[in-house]
């Protein structure tokens, strides 16, 4: 550790900088100090710190042989091999390099197959595994000191699992809603079918709307699950190297993965058979579906900590780290320090402006659908009043009806060239088309789901945010209700959606400089759900700091 009278170069730790962003070596020095006496460190940090070089001057600093840092997506994944890390993605961003099977899967799908079609029970039986994009990926992250993954293949993968060292978890606030998905199973009717395999047990469980399965639905759930391992056999490598052979091999091990979980998470496993209604809605057959969850997101956070030394939680907007750490987690008090810091930004260069005028709840807007119409002309004319024309935006809102209602109320009042629009059907290609696109002046509407977080909007892609929505979880939904009865659960999801507001307006302030002086970034809060005195009590202190209250 050097001394606080001495601050040593960034090259000195590992770091590639020609100077410290504020705040950054304080936060270095702080976690090392944390280390010495606890096994976990909790570090609120706002973007524009610079989080990916903390954790890579805290791995560098000798006391780890390994380090593993887990994101929540690709994006992400990239930043760390900017840092000498070596990432490791997903079997499916690898693609197939055997001719002969390039060459069936695309006359049978039209597609390349990809590492995760991989039909051989190991891979590197492959004749060409020696040289498989993913197992060279794989082999080179797990043997480097500096790795970078998913936390869904490290929650999956044993490999990873067994590395010691530092785990640092980015983007912790995601950490439970990225841990629930993985923990999940889910098939269609169509799906059983095609491999031949039982009756689905329980079907319209609990009418249809699903419930904690107890001991007795066990037994007749597990029964379901080995008499379609036994339908789906044992793979003959020879004869079933075919896009079907590899569905049943995947599917094999996520009866192997569910079987693991039912015993592991026994009592807190929510199962559910029904026909869905959204199904007719994109153009699905409506019929039987049926999906597995757990309501505790702490089995799989501790298969992927156990062997680890240390464990570094870092995030832009924890808040308050009761509600995820103690609570969804189940990790002790005692076991972790939490530290946070302010801005890089001045306030003035990062206003938030408090618009909102109602709730735009349910409720709310089925007693008063002019709503929609109202929230879009305030919405236009903070547009016109508190940005530049040549501006770029974001409007982000819950629901697909509501980004229906703001686009149409955004035209009338702003006009039809003032909206980006997109052609991609998926959430990801939205964000790449936006991204990519350099139109000045233009707004995209979209979900707060998905932009909220790890979307990097820095210089002119996005100079400002809108948030017209608070994402609370739907109260229809029983997997929530039961979820939302725990105390746990409850506090989280208040604690998720207050937090996604605070995520979606640090999408467009990065901390990039112009001229020598921090580029000015605004947001507005355009639901009175984001500024109520409730809301208040979630927010960091830095987020609150920045906001202002339009005067009418």
């Amino acid at each position: 550790m050097y001394s606080n009278k001495v601050v040593p170069a960034p090259w000195m730790l590992g770091l590639m900088h020609g100077s410290w962003r504020p705040h950054q070596y304080e936060a270095i020095q702080n976690l090392e100090n944390i280390f010495s006496e606890k096994r976990i460190a909790i570090l609120e940090a706002p973007t524009g710190t610079g989080k990916t070089a903390i954790a890579t001057a805290v791995a560098r600093n000798g006391k780890f042989s390994q380090t593993t840092v887990v994101v929540q997506n690709l994006g992400l994944l990239e930043q760390y091999r900017d840092y000498g890390f070596a990432i490791l993605k997903g079997k499916q961003a690898y693609e197939c390099i055997d001719p002969k099977r390039i060459t069936e899967w695309q006359l049978k799908t039209g597609k390349v197959p990809t590492a995760a079609d991989c039909p051989y029970p190991e891979m590197y039986q492959c004749p060409y595994g020696k040289r498989c994009p993913y197992m060279v990926a794989r082999d080179r992250a797990l043997s480097s000191p500096l790795m970078a993954c998913t936390y869904k293949y490290a929650a999956l993968s044993e490999k990873v699992q067994a590395r010691k060292g530092l785990f640092v978890m980015d983007e912790i606030h995601n950490a439970v809603s990225e841990l629930l998905d993985i923990g999940s199973f889910a098939m269609t009717d169509t799906k059983r079918r095609e491999h031949n395999l039982p009756d689905f047990p329980l079907k319209d469980f609990r009418n249809g709307e699903g419930g904690i399965v107890g001991e007795v639905e066990l037994v007749e759930i597990l029964t379901w699950i080995f008499e379609s391992r036994k339908r789906l056999g044992i793979l003959n490598l020879f004869d079933e190297i075919s896009p079907v052979g590899t569905e049943k091999k995947k599917l094999l091990e996520q009866f192997d993965s569910l079987i693991e979980l039912l015993s592991v998470c026994a009592g807190e496993v929510f199962y559910k058979c029904s026909k869905p209604m959204y199904a007719l809605r994109y153009g699905r057959p409506r019929e039987y579906e049926i999906e597995f969850k757990t309501i505790s997101p702490s089995y799989l956070y501790h298969k992927m900590t156990g062997d680890k030394d240390n464990i570094l939680m870092m995030s832009a907007t924890i808040g308050s780290p009761s509600a995820l750490i103690a609570g969804e987690l189940k990790i002790k008090k005692e076991d972790y320090s939490y530290i946070k810091f302010p801005h890089p930004v001045p306030v003035d260069r990062r206003p938030i402006y408090d618009i909102a005028e109602f709730a735009m709840s349910h409720s709310s807007l089925v007693k008063r659908p002019y709503l929609y119409d109202e929230q879009a002309r305030i919405i236009a004319k903070w547009v016109k009043e508190y940005t530049h024309p040549s501006w770029r935006g974001i409007v982000l809102t819950t629901s697909y009806k509501k980004i229906e209602k703001l686009r149409e109320g955004l035209v009338k009042y702003l006009g039809k060239d003032a909206l980006f629009v997109s052609t991609a059907t998926s959430l990801q290609e939205r964000i790449d088309e936006f991204v990519s696109d350099n139109t000045e002046g233009v707004i995209h509407v979209d979900t707060i789901q998905g932009w909220g977080t790890g979307v990097d909007l820095r210089g002119d892609i996005a100079r400002y945010c809108v948030v017209a929505g608070v994402p609370f979880k739907n109260p229809t939904d029983t997997f929530e209700t039961i979820r939302m009865k725990t105390p746990t659960g409850k506090a989280y999801a208040t604690a998720y959606a207050f937090n996604a507001v605070v995520q979606a307006t640090g999408r467009v302030s990065r901390g990039e400089k112009l001229n020598g002086r921090y580029m000015i970034n605004k947001s507005a809060l355009a639901d009175k759900m984001a500024t109520s005195p409730y809301a208040m009590k979630h927010y960091s202190d830095w987020y609150k700091d920045a906001m202002i209250k339009e005067q009418s």
